[in-house]
């Protein structure tokens, strides 16, 4: 079975056409998603990603951030 194009991204804005539609600046600094069609259009298509849970998680734990080289050698936690 042929899978379905995906729908082209609608044109950017102004504000977001200086990063290639992709982010704008966002106030005090920093990137954000624009507010036109195509930013709230990858900001869906962000949370589709980010809400994709069909792989299953590591059960391993992560390592700390050890910051005091010594208080670690000495057995002291975070």
């Amino acid at each position: 079975m042929k899978q379905k194009a995906p729908e082209p991204l609608p044109p950017p804005c102004m504000l977001c056409r200086d990063f290639d539609g992709l982010w704008r600046a966002g106030p005090g600094g920093g990137l954000k998603r624009c507010s036109c069609p195509r930013g709230v259009r990858l900001a869906a298509l962000d949370a589709a990603r980010k809400a994709n849970t069909k792989r299953p998680r590591s059960k391993a734990l992560a390592f700390p951030v050890v910051r005091d080289g010594k208080a670690a050698a000495c057995g002291e936690r975070l």
